[in-house]
Order: C-alpha cells, then structure tokens, then sequence
C-alpha cells in the first residue's frame, strides 16, 4: 500500500478536527518553525486555535508564532479584530504592513500602527513576501494557513494535485512550505468549531 493511501485510510478512520490535529503534531516534528498566517477570518482563527491547542498538549511552553500582512485593502472590523489578538499577548505575533503593489512612494490607505513591521526594501504582495514574514528564522519552515478545498475549485485541485501529503505544499522558497491542516473542513465545520 502506498503511503498516500495509508496516510488517507488513517484519516478515514477520524473526524476533521481529528484529522487536522494529527497533521499539526506531524508539522511540528517535521519542521524547525512553525508558524500559523492569520488573516483575521474564521478559517485562520480555526487553524490558529487548532495548532494551539496542540502546542498544549505536546506540554510546548514557547509562543506560538502568529504573522498578519495588513495588505491594505482588509476591513477596519477585521483590522481590529486582528489587532485585539495581537494585543492580548498570547501569541509571538509580527504584524506586518506590507504594500499594495503599486506606487511604493504614496501613502498607505490607513495609518500604520506604530507596532507594524514597515521595513520594506520592495513592494511585496502575499504571494512573495515569505522571505521576509521569516528571514530571521534559520532552517525549514511551515507556514500554516487556513485554506479549505471547498472555497473554490482551484484550490481543491492545488490540494489534491500532490501525491503524499497533500496538507503540505512547497513555496517559491526552498525552505519555506505552507501547511493546510483544515484543508478538508466544510464550512459547516468551520462554524462547528466555532460553536
């Protein structure tokens, strides 16, 4: 039997939260940091509580590591939201405010907090701004996002294009991967979740 296919008869046998949990503990004994994005949005703040919950129970004392990207055009609400967990100390949050891609001399939409990180040397979008969320970190790195196969076809096929661990997805940077532990969570259990 493959591994693809004893990894997904495993995770036949559970339920999603279940599921996520297992790869949350397989990430963080495969790589050497461990970081959760955080959007603001429901799926990111399940992904977020997710890995907390497990760096409880593997006794982990260390913050979790938590980066934001205010790209700008994110919702005040959200923004507050955001900046209430960054606020609360619980987490060893980089709030960066990273450019729209366009002219890099005009000013920024909304005021910066005086806590962003704002050291940009180019104009970064989400799509490339890895590097910089992580620079300061030597070796292998996952970045844990709360994408979900169900929001749109594209990404359901981006999830099942890999052979094994498909949770798991390579980036631009060699040292860098994205790690999609709620990946097969409807939306209903988003909201279970919550609840």
């Amino acid at each position: 039997m493959s591994e693809r296919a004893m990894q997904q008869r495993v995770e036949l046998d559970m339920n999603v939260y279940e599921a996520a949990k297992m790869r949350v503990r397989e990430i963080i004994q495969t790589f050497d940091h461990v970081l959760v994005s955080f959007s603001g949005g429901k799926d990111s703040l399940v992904a977020l509580n997710i890995v907390q919950e497990v760096y409880g129970e593997l006794g982990l004392t260390e913050k979790l590591k938590v980066i934001f990207r205010d790209e700008e055009l994110i919702p005040d609400d959200v923004i507050k939201f955001v900046q209430d967990i960054y606020h609360s100390g619980k987490y060893d949050f980089r709030y960066f405010c990273i450019p729209l891609r366009s002219d890099p001399n005009r000013k920024h939409i909304r005021p910066i907090p005086g806590f962003a990180i704002t050291d940009w040397k180019h104009v970064y979008d989400q799509y490339n701004s890895g590097p910089i969320t992580t620079g300061y970190m030597k070796g292998r790195k996952c970045i844990i996002t709360g994408i979900r196969a169900d929001e749109s076809l594209m990404r359901y096929k981006g999830i099942i294009a890999k052979k094994n661990k498909s949770y798991i997805a390579s980036s631009n940077e060699p040292d860098i991967f994205l790690g999609r532990v709620i990946y097969d969570f409807s939306e209903r259990d988003i909201f279970k979740y919550l609840y």
